[in-house]
């Protein structure tokens, strides 16, 4: 099995994971310390073996997908709310025409 750096492979033994999901660990840990912002991107790059352009991209990557959950719930949320007033509105009317059948049946209405 090929790994990217020495780290991964470290990980790979010590957690038995695939180096994809080493990988994928580097790239989560490594930009949220450059996020953090108390190590430098060379610094961040030399502990995990990668190129500091890497590490700067996955932050810029990392900062775009928090933009995206955040706003993401609140439109769902929107879109569920949405959803869920169009069926109620949509059973409230198929209740109304119920009703006005059963009052024409029994009399009431003329």
């Amino acid at each position: 099995m090929k790994f990217c750096c020495g780290y991964c492979k470290i990980q790979k033994e010590k957690n038995n994971v695939t180096a994809n999901q080493a990988f994928s660990g580097i790239q989560g840990e490594s930009s949220r310390e450059a996020i953090e912002g108390r190590l430098t991107l060379s610094e961040i790059a030399g502990t995990y073996g990668v190129h500091p352009n890497m590490i700067s991209r996955w932050k810029q990557e990392a900062l775009e997908g928090m933009v995206e959950t955040f706003s993401s719930k609140r439109d769902k949320k929107t879109k569920d709310d949405e959803a869920e007033k169009e069926e109620l509105y949509k059973e409230i009317g198929h209740l109304k025409v119920q009703v006005d059948w059963l009052k024409k049946k029994s009399g009431l209405i003329l």
